[in-house]
């Protein structure tokens, strides 16, 4: 009876612990996320770039639709949404990303990438990390880890999360600008 007892309370602990973990994660990336808007913000007020041109707008409202749903990203949701998408409306929908996000000037378009790419991993470690997907991944990541340089463990472990994000399709950046953007 006590055994009962003690694994009702272990899950209970281990559900609202997840819990707690989610919501902290969740606004860790919104933290992450808002430092971008500022960033973006900064950079046009530096260059003396016009607050109001299509690149500035385009970026912040992505950055406001990452914001926006955060919360909802899942990783099985991104799966099932990679599955259910067919190519051509994939590859319709990444050239309207990429046309809204286009800068004629070299040093916005420069600008626009790497906001991009932050976003985006921002993203894609929320989804992995807030996944009960993370245990067999941190199982295996841990033990690469051990076997890897000891003084360096999270930088190791960071790229075996990078690298797994690269291999899952689902986990592109793509995907991902196609799933928050045909959200918003």
């Amino acid at each position: 009876m006590n055994e009962l007892f003690y694994a009702s309370i272990s899950l209970l602990c281990l559900f609202f612990g997840w819990q707690c973990w989610k919501r902290t994660l969740r606004d860790m990336t919104r933290d992450s996320l808002f430092d971008l808007r500022d960033e973006w913000r900064d950079f046009f007020i530096k260059n003396e770039f016009s607050m109001k041109s299509k690149e500035y707008v385009a970026v912040r409202d992505m950055i406001n639709s990452y914001l926006k749903y955060t919360k909802d990203f899942r990783f099985v949701y991104l799966l099932l949404f990679s599955a259910q998408i067919s190519n051509s409306l994939s590859t319709h929908l990444n050239k309207e990303i990429n046309h809204r996000l286009l800068s004629e000037n070299k040093m916005i378009q420069a600008k626009i990438g790497q906001i991009r790419w932050r976003a985006v991993s921002a993203i894609q470690i929320y989804m992995l990390l807030s996944s009960l997907l993370i245990i067999p991944i941190g199982g295996l990541s841990i033990v690469v880890t051990l076997f890897s340089i000891m003084n360096k463990p999270f930088a190791v472990l960071r790229e075996n999360v990078k690298q797994f994000t690269e291999k899952v399709d689902s986990l592109n950046p793509r995907t991902i600008e196609l799933n928050v953007l045909s959200a918003a």
